[in-house]
């Protein structure tokens, strides 16, 4: 089982959505000549889930720009408790200052432009935002 595992993180590398149906099937044929229905009943299983139409997502080029695992979500409540400063809230009191404070700040750190008031004219304009942070589609590897 370990080996089939490792040919399925290989797989699952894969950054095009033409290639993944076409190693796909070349694992389901290499497979299914072990005579096995703990593989079988594994591959049966692969297929239901990750290779039907619209629910081939089971591989890194399916969604560029948006993390494959959760250690994105587990990133952002790391910083939601940051800026919370670790304080327990009631659900009304949560959503007050995820609204107030975390929403204002995480949706404005990837915009492309940012809308300004003046304090005094009250006057609103669009301004390019020059500290956007971009999203990586590729990691960015410097040794």
């Amino acid at each position: 089982m370990n080996r089939i595992l490792d040919v399925i993180k290989q797989i699952q590398k894969i950054f095009d959505a033409n290639l993944f149906p076409t190693a796909f099937k070349l694992f389901q044929e290499k497979w299914e000549k072990v005579t096995s229905s703990s593989i079988k009943t594994f591959i049966d299983y692969f297929k239901d889930q990750w290779c039907k139409e619209g629910q081939n997502g089971r591989y890194e080029g399916y969604a560029p720009g948006l993390p494959t695992t959760s250690n994105g979500l587990e990133s952002l409540h790391d910083k939601i408790k940051t800026a919370l400063d670790k304080k327990r809230f009631g659900l009304i009191s949560f959503l007050n200052e995820c609204f107030d404070n975390i929403l204002k700040e995480r949706t404005t750190d990837r915009s492309l432009t940012l809308t300004l008031k003046d304090p005094i004219t009250h006057e609103v304009k669009l301004v390019e935002n020059l500290n956007q942070k971009i999203f990586n589609y590729y990691p960015i590897i410097e040794k």
